[in-house]
């Protein structure tokens, strides 16, 4: 049976390490904890994680900058920066990570062209997304037998392709 090591985290701020309070504790939950020391970390975004065999997950806090009443930056639905790989085959329950997010990919009928992203796939399996961050999955529809699922843009499709050929 395969061993689960969870990976150590650590969170900066300017020029400060944070130590991981908790492991059970989400990148956000970690940023509301040091905001009663660090007041401006409510108004922060969290960047990565960043990862190294050595360092583990490195998650930074930065202060969000702007313009009262500015445009906030898009955000991708499915961020690059946020996928941290894209396998061919399926990552077992036990295996998986604390503190990741593991998503499924669904191809169409001509088995190589990915078309949806789901937390579970048991047909026309394509491959595992691990990402650092949580995917806004569309509600399934009254009626539908669909789980949640993100329709895949053919942007989208072509980035998973190419994360899983490196």
């Amino acid at each position: 049976m395969a061993e689960v090591e969870v990976a150590k985290r650590t969170f900066k701020y300017n020029s400060l390490t944070l130590q991981d309070p908790d492991p059970g504790m989400g990148p956000e939950e970690v940023k509301a904890f040091y905001s009663s020391i660090y007041p401006e970390l409510t108004q922060a975004v969290i960047e990565g994680p960043e990862y190294d065999d050595l360092q583990g997950m490195t998650y930074e806090f930065r202060r969000a900058i702007g313009t009262k009443g500015g445009r906030a930056s898009k955000k991708y639905r499915l961020d690059p920066g946020d996928i941290l790989r894209v396998t061919e085959s399926r990552v077992p329950e036990n295996e998986r990570l604390p503190g990741l997010f593991y998503y499924e990919v669904r191809h169409g009928d001509d088995w190589g062209r990915p078309v949806t992203m789901e937390k579970l796939v048991l047909v026309n399996f394509w491959g595992t997304v691990v990402a650092a961050a949580p995917l806004e999955l569309k509600d399934r529809l009254e009626g539908e037998t669909m789980p949640d699922y993100l329709d895949l843009t053919p942007k989208e499709r072509r980035l998973l392709i190419s994360m899983a050929t490196q």
